[in-house]
């Protein structure tokens, strides 16, 4: 999911070089989609994350959802809930907490071959959403914070958004997040194909009243949080115009905080977020602080 920046001459310098700058599109398009498919392959094969998320959290309504959860190093700023994409690899990098900052990482196994709902639910029904807002909710509670954050890439990019905008989060940072949802499911139900997006709503839903749809958050959003959006422009999972442009027009009109970074890359991989990058931007909101310039080097890149 997120890596730390390398420094490089290279304005791109965590793109994938095999994907960016391409002239042929569609050669490009096809070997990355081969190459993504031959990947989530592998994964899931050997999907078993649940010791990675030790604890659970029982919802009022009788349902359940594993979680793990890092302290601050230092007294909290805010909670940052980290959604984690399809597969839920995202857990593997993060092991301890975060200077200023409560991680928490819910595990979305519900939906197609518990693969995920996009934490949000099934056939039509949100109760993965109730779940994980009764948990964040928890949480802030307990440690005694007021401000929440949300992250994510992909499949966690969409949780990030819509649990961001729905429930007020206080920023939220994604990278090439899955944004419309419905345009999917249309998609695969026409090529007669199962998948985590056609779980989400009843096969009776033919208008897909019933699915979750951050477009329309947005529009019911009194006004929209902070955001800080990575994306790939030739991206055949998140088209950027079609997909991500209407947000970015709400944003426009509702005079929402916007940052914004695409780069020229083919596919669904190879972004360039990082969590550090993510932390200082949580950090500037919670703090107020203005911005400043800051390089984000890893430490054995000889900086």
């Amino acid at each position: 999911m997120f890596r730390p920046a390398v420094h490089s001459s290279f304005p791109l310098a965590n793109a994938d070089r095999d994907l960016i700058l391409a002239s042929d599109v569609g050669a490009i398009r096809e070997f990355a989609r081969k190459r993504t498919k031959s990947h989530l392959k592998k994964e899931e094969a050997n999907k078993d994350l649940s010791s990675h998320f030790p604890y659970k959290y029982e919802h009022g309504d009788g349902g359940s959802l594993r979680y793990v959860f890092f302290p601050a190093v230092e007294q909290p700023k805010g909670l940052v809930v980290v959604f984690h994409g399809y597969l839920g690899f995202e857990v593997y990098p993060l092991r301890y907490g975060w200077k200023h900052f409560d991680l928490l990482l819910p595990y979305d196994n519900y939906g197609w071959k518990s693969l995920g709902s996009w934490f949000w639910g099934t056939d039509g029904k949100n109760y993965v959403e109730a779940m994980t807002q009764g948990l964040i909710r928890e949480k802030m509670r307990e440690r005694g914070t007021s401000q929440w954050f949300s992250m994510g890439a992909s499949m966690g990019g969409f949780a990030a958004l819509y649990h961001g905008i729905k429930h007020a989060a206080d920023g939220v940072y994604v990278t090439t997040p899955i944004i419309d949802l419905k345009s999917k499911i249309l998609e695969y139900r026409q090529r007669g194909v199962q998948t985590v997006y056609t779980e989400l709503v009843a096969k009776e839903d033919i208008e897909l009243a019933g699915a979750p749809d951050i477009y329309a958050e947005a529009g019911k959003a009194e006004s929209l949080p902070p955001l800080f959006l990575i994306q790939n422009q030739y991206d055949r999972s998140n088209p950027f115009g079609t997909d991500t442009l209407p947000l970015l027009q709400q944003y426009e009109a509702k005079k929402g905080w916007l940052g914004l970074r695409v780069q020229p890359s083919i596919g669904h991989q190879g972004h360039d977020g990082s969590y550090e990058e993510a932390q200082y931007f949580f950090d500037l909101i919670a703090t107020k602080a203005p911005p400043r310039v800051v390089d984000f080097y890893t430490q054995d890149a000889g900086h």
